[in-house]
């Protein structure tokens, strides 16, 4: 190594005597410039690596954690995660040497003991440690992230020129995502490492579930994610794709022992829009500093005029105004089940939209826009008298069913809604009481919008029911209940995102048990959403839970695959069965 080579020292250790003495060992060095960097605490070391590169970090394993315990071979673990790659040298006394032979299992590159301060074994030590890591990125480059085994920055930088390659002989749109943790340092410094470390891992698992198996998910670090999307066959799926993320992520999450939601920004750019690699990764970079700088939980798109939204939004929304003209959209029933009888007691309408080439599209991608292009009334009367001819098929044909339909802030607060519902059920032919509406909790009807709150009233008068969706996402649940008469609601709908977590997180239970009871005290029915596993629908029945939906049931599915399941009883549940 050449003498006046440069090696990046970080220096944890607590013990200011110690770390003095090294550091002037360092810095008296003539084979090497030693640039040495201290800190006295491991949080400080890790930020410190955050925003800074090193060449190698010389750890003290008796440095103390928060709480007074020694740190030992957990810090090391802790400093994998946060830096992979960085060669760490450890420090112990001499009394130690099995504890420090025993962290060589954790990956240490090399270590010394503190009371032998031997000038050119320390200075020797560092410099093979640095050199080692360079002998074996020559011999072979980890591409993939230790933590999350995604492509790391370095195959993902390879991916990006394959990709480009392949876009511009195919003259195929590629799309580049930046997404990044809205909350990463908070949750660091407030929950620790570990829960950092679940937090990287669920949202690598979310992003996944989004994504197709020909796109490259990779994880770049201090919580970054980038996605390479390729072949995209349209503007509308790729916009879908980012408010579907965005939905996703911005949900709480039970995280290590915390529940936490995470939010993220993502910032995207296209190719061939942007003509080369380093255009393309630095328009994402524009827009999603954007997108954090306008608060975080959205995302930006990259057009060559920075003060227009994007050129592909503005193509979603001319495809949305279009949709229903052009008889694009499409109702999937989900039954619900009631767990005394084990029957289907009604079914839930829910929106899907059939982009001729996007194909098909959930509502979390579309619904901000249907409000903001003030066709929500327009859409929302059409899947209401759709739902009700459906179910009067149904119940033509025998099946005692109900029928669960969505109402948004836009039809109640309009003078006209109570009429149009009147007009639907007399050509229908559907009594009130087969209908029930749901307003999910995120919707803020506030006290003084006097219309809304008359239309509720008269629909519960005329005999229809109302429904609360998605309980206990909201900042007062029960605040939410007191704004409305005694009454209003005949049903209460506690969300998927408790369920999901109830057999393995007693908090969880907890809070399904309390609102469940709650509910019952108030004469309301409970239903739990989201039920996927058994175990999940055993807890959510011995809670008290009156009816039940999710995938363990059935999938929400095109009306002639509901009625031949119903037909065969497909959906009905055996609670001998189940007990077994």
């Amino acid at each position: 190594m050449p003498v006046n080579k440069q090696i990046r020292v970080l220096l944890i250790d607590a013990n200011s005597e110690d770390a003095q003495k090294i550091e002037e060992i360092l810095l008296s060095s003539n084979q090497c410039d030693f640039v040495c960097d201290h800190v006295a605490g491991f949080a400080e070391g890790l930020s410190r690596l955050q925003a800074q590169t090193f060449d190698v970090a010389l750890l003290d394993l008796a440095l103390p954690d928060g709480k007074g315990q020694v740190m030992g071979c957990n810090a090391i673990t802790r400093l994998q995660a946060c830096a992979p790659g960085l060669p760490i040298v450890v420090m112990n006394r001499e009394a130690d040497e099995q504890v420090t032979l025993s962290a060589t299992q954790y990956g240490i590159h090399d270590y010394i003991i503190k009371d032998e301060h031997d000038k050119t074994h320390i200075t020797r030590t560092i410099r093979f440690a640095v050199q080692k890591k360079q002998v074996l990125q020559l011999v072979a480059n980890p591409q993939h992230d230790p933590l999350t085994g995604l492509a790391n920055r370095t195959l993902f930088q390879d991916r990006m020129e394959q990709a480009i390659s392949r876009s511009e002989r195919d003259r195929e749109l590629l799309a580049l995502f930046y997404i990044e943790l809205d909350r990463f340092k908070y949750v660091t410094e407030s929950f620790g490492d570990e829960t950092r470390d679940a937090a990287v891992l669920k949202t690598a698992s979310l992003i996944g579930t989004c994504m197709r198996k020909t796109d490259t998910l990779a994880y770049l670090g201090n919580g970054r994610f980038g996605v390479l999307l390729e072949n995209i066959k349209g503007i509308a799926n790729t916009v879908s794709i980012a408010e579907k993320l965005i939905a996703n992520l911005s949900r709480r999450r039970n995280l290590h022992t915390h529940r936490i939601k995470l939010n993220a920004s993502i910032g995207i750019a296209f190719y061939p829009e942007c003509s080369s690699i380093s255009e393309l990764h630095n328009a994402a970079e524009q827009v999603l500093l954007r997108a954090r700088r306008a608060g975080g939980n959205r995302y930006k798109i990259f057009t060559d005029n920075m003060s227009q939204e994007s050129i592909w939004k503005y193509r979603l929304d001319m495809d949305l105004l279009s949709a229903l003209k052009n008889d694009e959209f499409r109702l999937h029933y989900q039954p619900v089940i009631n767990l005394q009888t084990g029957t289907a007691i009604k079914v839930e309408a829910l929106l899907r939209w059939q982009h001729p080439e996007g194909g098909l599209i959930y509502p979390d991608a579309f619904i901000d826009h249907l409000e903001s292009l003030e066709i929500m009334r327009d859409v929302g009367e059409w899947v209401l008298a759709l739902a009700c001819r459906q179910l009067k098929s149904w119940r033509s044909m025998g099946l005692d069913l109900c029928m669960d339909v969505n109402v948004s802030r836009e039809q109640l607060s309009d003078p006209g809604f109570v009429d149009r519902v009147k007009a639907i059920l007399k050509s229908t032919e559907i009594l009130p009481a087969y209908l029930e509406l749901e307003l999910t909790e995120r919707q803020h009807i506030p006290e003084h919008d006097q219309i809304s709150h008359t239309n509720i009233q008269k629909l519960v008068d005329m005999g229809i029911r109302f429904a609360i969706d998605d309980y206990g996402t909201g900042h007062n649940s029960d605040l939410y209940l007191r704004r409305f008469p005694v009454g209003t609601f005949s049903t209460l709908k506690i969300d998927q995102s408790y369920v999901k977590n109830i057999t393995e997180n007693p908090t969880d239970a907890a809070c399904v048990k309390r609102d469940t009871d709650f509910a019952h005290e108030l004469g309301l029915q409970v239903i739990a959403e989201g039920i996927e596993t058994k175990s999940q629908l055993k807890q959510v029945r011995s809670i008290g839970a009156d009816a039940v939906q999710g995938y363990l049931i059935s999938r929400p599915l095109a009306a002639p695959q509901i009625a031949d399941g119903l037909w065969r009883k497909e959906f009905n549940l055996d609670f001998q069965a189940l007990a077994s």
